[in-house]
């Protein structure tokens, strides 16, 4: 049997790169940045790219936890493509009701089909500053860290 090696980049011409807040030494970041650059495929096009992107993020979460993770799709080229939103729910699997902290900062080549995608949530995670992302990524930390205080508290045997 021959086997055939593959690579995440072979799924995909897209690139990204991971940013860390800075911190303390043994903490916990504050935030990660996953930039990434390319040019997402139309449609159903677009489903390896998807596959190469939430590959990548869940890599970079497993690698760099932090409380909380910005998308920089600045330098990205997005128009549409259903898959889109595996990318940007990738991150939301926690047995909590509580949502992970997610920001996203769109530029010129994927504002208007990240706005098509997510409609009513755009205005909530879209940010066209990396700054405007990182200030409303610090509110959703807290109310993220509020949530799971509540939770536990609920979910705590009764004594």
């Amino acid at each position: 049997m021959q086997l055939v090696e593959v690579t995440l980049e072979d799924l995909s011409s897209i690139r990204h790169k991971v940013f860390l807040s800075p911190c303390e030494d043994f903490s916990i970041p504050e935030f990660k940045i996953i930039s990434f650059q390319g040019i997402y495929g139309h449609g159903s096009a677009g489903k390896k790219d998807a596959k190469y992107l939430v590959a990548s993020i869940k890599a970079a979460h497993e690698a760099w936890y932090t409380a909380g993770t910005i998308f920089d799709f600045s330098e990205l080229s997005y128009e549409w493509g259903d898959e889109m939103d595996w990318v940007v729910d990738c991150l939301d699997r926690s047995p909590t009701n509580c949502i992970y902290p997610l920001a996203i900062v769109v530029g010129q080549k994927s504002d208007a089909g990240l706005r098509s995608l997510l409609n009513n949530s755009y205005k909530d995670l879209c940010y066209e500053k990396t700054e405007d992302a990182i200030n409303a990524l610090r509110h959703k930390i807290g109310q993220f860290e509020l949530c799971l205080r509540e939770w536990r508290s609920n979910t705590r045997p009764k004594t």
